[in-house]
């Protein structure tokens, strides 16, 4: 399977409602509804943690620090009222599964409003609780040159590397930011495509889809797992005190497998309904 490429959310200035909204430490808590599909009935769970930190280096460089934590846990099965399992319709039994994601980026200030962003990220993949997997460690990195045209209007390119699995991939970055008091537009490709729109001064709505890319090695060495999720939501987001950050909505995510076992490789995938909430900590300001 091709792989599509996963940025962490690392940048610390997000983009989104009028303003800078800079998400400094948050939680999100993700449930799928129970569905079957095909020959395959499946629901899973999400819990992800983050903390973000930055500070100026000299006049015109900054430094930024990432941490992240995120619990998967899954139920895929084959569906016996449907079909009897056999050895055409492999379908091994994904424990539950952790990352830890780190990762430190600088960004400086160029001639004429570009600014070069440089991010180094690390993972660690594991069940630390058990033993069912190999800890699978790879990185990931990218150079970004962003212009600001004008309050409204950003743009770039860049190329993203990527280490999934002893394998070195390059994959190119063009992004588009367009923003004005009531709503605004952001591309990140290929990871990602937002649209949010104002509601009042204290909430707004966001319709957003992500891609994801995560690998997991099981104990017998003979049994790899690729993890591909595309993840599209459309959240109601609430600002209070002016400090914080209530965010829940509602979701579409696809995720598909593809195992490789003794050189042969089984694809399996799944729709499912899921409901979100979360709550972070955020400062603002003015661009």
């Amino acid at each position: 399977m091709k792989r599509i490429i996963l940025f962490i959310n690392i940048l610390l200035a997000i983009q989104s409602f009028s303003q800078s909204e800079i998400e400094i430490i948050g939680i999100k808590y993700r449930t799928t509804t129970k569905n079957n599909y095909y020959i395959y009935k499946s629901n899973n769970n999400k819990f992800d943690a983050f903390v973000n930190y930055g500070h100026d280096l000299g006049k015109k460089s900054k430094l930024f620090y990432h941490v992240s934590y995120h619990s998967f846990s899954l139920n895929t099965e084959v569906n016996p009222d449907i079909i009897i399992l056999d050895d055409s319709y492999y379908q091994p039994s994904i424990p539950d599964y952790e990352f830890v994601n780190l990762a430190i980026g600088m960004t400086n200030n160029l001639k004429n409003n570009w600014t070069l962003n440089n991010i180094f990220a690390y993972t660690i993949s594991d069940d630390f609780n058990e033993t069912n997997l190999n800890q699978h460690n790879y990185f990931r990195s990218f150079s970004y040159l962003k212009k600001k045209k004008n309050d409204n209007l950003n743009y770039g390119f860049g190329i993203y590397l990527s280490k999934l699995n002893n394998s070195l991939k390059v994959y190119p970055i063009l992004s588009l930011q367009y923003k004005n008091k009531k709503r605004g537009l952001k591309m990140f490709l290929p990871r990602e495509i937002k649209f949010w729109n104002s509601i009042n001064s204290k909430s707004y709505i966001e319709l957003k889809t992500i891609i994801n890319s995560n690998y997991l090695k099981f104990v017998d060495n003979n049994l790899d797992a690729e993890l591909l999720s595309i993840n599209s939501e459309l959240t109601y987001n609430y600002i209070f005190k002016k400090k914080f950050k209530l965010k829940t909505g509602i979701g579409l995510p696809y995720i598909q497998y593809e195992y490789i076992l003794n050189s042969k490789t089984y694809k399996t995938n799944q729709t499912n309904i899921s409901f979100n909430l979360g709550i972070s900590y955020v400062v603002f300001k003015n661009d």
